[in-house]
């Protein structure tokens, strides 16, 4: 959704060229640029599946067999092929380039070779904090060594919420971090309460990304039969998300009080039948877009307080918050059992999320780009 937005508002006054590869989807094709071709000239896709690519295979083994924290270098590293198909891009000029995570940073540098072009760098998530926060210290010192090394050399750095900006700005010492904030776009209308019955509650989320699937097992192993020790009424939880690794996608199916969606077109309607979206996440950074989500589309929605970290919102007031397991029990049985209250709480976090819409996103964006381009070329008629 972040990415989206960005590319929204960098092709409002220019051509765009897009790179993509993600881990959680290796199998990238043509049909994924659908909902982009309107705003992109041309593109690459990078297919990060091992099996389909012998030098990312034999770099994953390495890394598995020396146990080592290898963040890049393990996946994100074009590879022979990934650089074969990148070469096509060799020749085009660009004016300035816009990295999207630090891990697409050796992506960048193999487009763009040796040729002075000023970057932005989208921290997004900051990773060193995010692995640090959940007590991997050796993936935590090696992201950190990474942004050691190439924050200070970026044109600008953009981060998603102002203390994530306050942290990088005080440890690398830089200077005008920018803070664009994540944002989704917000019906007018604000959705009504769901009558399915039973009831179903929703968790939405990337299940490649470790905080998520801490989440999800959580719910499957924990929440789920604290629920039933304790009589609430029958419900069902929709676990909806690409990029499960296989023993996760077993234990989703293994449990028949789960409705698990692989990579659903659209996350629209399970929204809208949904009487609640849960999110129970513990670890990782930036700000969190299943909230935003659950916020704009009029659904009450229970989370942690490190789910709602940067937002800025109010527990009990836009979300209701649960941190263990006695408190997750607690407040979905009162969901269940009552109305008034959480639909109290859809209304002040509704009422909240149509401040930040996608427009003012976008517009942000395009903005910076524009002042960005001014600054270039007034670099470039000085030389």
């Amino acid at each position: 959704m972040r990415a989206h937005l960005f590319l929204r508002g960098l092709a409002r006054e220019h051509r765009v060229t897009l790179v993509a590869g993600s881990r959680p989807f290796p199998d990238e094709t043509e049909a994924a640029l659908a909902p982009v071709r309107e705003f992109i000239e041309d593109a690459v896709l990078l297919r990060f599946r091992p099996a389909r690519d012998p030098g990312l295979l034999w770099r994953r083994l390495r890394a598995l067999m020396l146990g080592r924290a290898r963040p890049c270098a393990e996946w994100a590293e074009p590879t022979a092929k990934m650089r074969s198909g990148l070469a096509r891009l060799h020749a085009r000029d660009f004016d300035r380039a816009h990295v999207f995570r630090l891990y697409m940073l050796p992506v960048s540098r193999a487009v763009l070779g040796d040729r002075i072009v000023p970057f932005d760098l989208d921290l997004d998530d900051w990773e060193s904090e995010a692995r640090r926060a959940r007590g991997e210290s050796a993936e935590a010192e090696a992201w950190a060594d990474l942004e050691r090394r190439w924050l200070p050399r970026a044109s600008r750095v953009v981060v998603c919420s102002e203390p994530d900006a306050l942290g990088v700005t005080r440890r690398y010492g830089l200077d005008g971090v920018e803070v664009i904030e994540n944002a989704v776009s917000v019906p007018e209308v604000q959705a009504e309460a769901s009558d399915v019955v039973p009831p179903q509650l929703l968790f939405v989320g990337s299940l490649g990304h470790l905080p998520n699937q801490e989440a999800v097992t959580f719910l499957v192993r924990e929440f789920l039969p604290a629920c039933r020790a304790q009589g609430l009424p029958p419900f069902s939880l929709v676990v909806a998300g690409g990029g499960a690794p296989g023993a996760l996608r077993r234990l989703l199916r293994s449990e028949p009080q789960v409705i698990f969606l692989d990579q659903p077109s659209s996350v629209l309607p399970l929204y809208l039948r949904a009487k609640a979206a849960l999110a129970p996440v513990r670890s990782g950074g930036g700000t969190r877009i299943k909230a935003l989500e659950a916020f704009a589309q009029g659904r009450p929605l229970v989370a942690t307080a490190a789910a709602m970290a940067g937002l800025g919102v109010e527990s009990d007031v836009h979300y209701l918050r649960a941190e263990t397991l006695e408190d997750w029990v607690r407040v979905v049985s009162d969901l269940l059992s009552t109305s008034a209250r959480s639909s109290e709480v859809a209304d002040a976090a509704f009422a909240w999320v149509r401040t930040r819409g996608a427009e003012s996103v976008i517009a942000k964006v395009a903005a910076l780009a524009s002042i960005q381009a001014m600054a270039t070329d007034s670099s470039s008629q000085g030389l």
